[in-house]
């Protein structure tokens, strides 16, 4: 059947149509009806189409994992053949990333999985810690870090406009972490 299908396909398209009776059909197609024909040509037109994705499907990730020589030469020959369309422009090229992505580090305090309190607590630790030492200092970039990766930032964008118009729910008052040089008068001696 495969030699007959691979005749059938390479016919003249004259040959086939129905206006030119009087030429002699080939001996193999003389029994054959139409519907048979045209079930044999589509036969034959899925087995290529299956040949065809099969060679994708083993050639294409073979030459992303590197798996065969062969299939090695023929991805290169393949990107030889493309590498002139491709941009050799660097310009659309970081040269360092414009966030040094980090997980933050365990935190005794926050010991499950959901780290929406984590979250929180972070970003009132850091508000705290830039009042009383500034924003240089080493403890408060720490916690500047881990708000940052923990909180989504529509959370932080909607937080930074409440401590701007005043209605931020947390504490962030620093008034009872400060230390003054003069002792209180309440204090028992």
């Amino acid at each position: 059947m495969s030699n007959t299908l691979g005749e059938i396909c390479s016919l003249d398209a004259n040959l086939l149509s129905s206006s030119r009776r009087n030429v002699d059909l080939p001996v193999f197609l003389a029994p054959m009806t139409k519907t048979r024909m045209l079930s044999a040509v589509s036969q034959s037109l899925i087995s290529v189409s299956k040949a065809f994705f099969q060679a994708l499907l083993i050639y294409v990730p073979t030459l992303l994992l590197g798996l065969s020589t062969t299939l090695k030469e023929y991805g290169w020959k393949f990107f030889s053949k493309i590498a002139p369309y491709i941009p050799q422009s660097t310009d659309c090229i970081m040269s360092e990333p414009q966030y040094k992505l980090k997980t933050p580090g365990f935190d005794a305090r926050f010991p499950q999985q959901n780290q929406t309190k984590h979250c929180y607590q972070s970003y009132l630790d850091y508000h705290k810690c830039v009042a009383l030492k500034g924003e240089d200092f080493a403890p408060c970039k720490v916690f500047l870090s881990t708000f940052q990766s923990l909180c989504p930032t529509s959370w932080i964008d909607e937080w930074d406009e409440q401590r701007a118009n005043g209605t931020f729910p947390g504490d962030l008052s620093v008034d009872k972490f400060q230390t003054s040089a003069q002792p209180q008068s309440g204090s028992q001696e």
